[in-house]
């Protein structure tokens, strides 16, 4: 899967996880700047795992991969 693939995906649970359009989450918005709770964070990355079949937490993630759809999606490249 591409990295741009990755971007639509997590734009598209983004924008769920928030009741947004999904023209509504930017790639390089901060999460947290969208609405990004740490209830919503906890729900974005059970959708990641079970999505992408990757397990976030061992792969070494930090606070950065998380600003951002475009970081995450990088990260989550990376991990798989």
């Amino acid at each position: 899967m591409t990295q741009e693939q990755v971007e639509d995906i997590l734009a598209l649970e983004v924008s769920s996880i928030l009741g947004l359009d999904v023209d509504k989450a930017p790639l390089d918005e901060p999460l947290d700047a969208l609405g990004m709770d740490s209830m919503a964070f906890v729900e974005l990355l059970v959708a990641i795992e079970q999505r992408f079949a990757v397990k976030l937490m061992r792969t070494d993630m930090r606070r950065e991969d998380l600003r951002s759809i475009r970081a995450l999606a990088t990260r989550i490249c990376r991990a798989a």
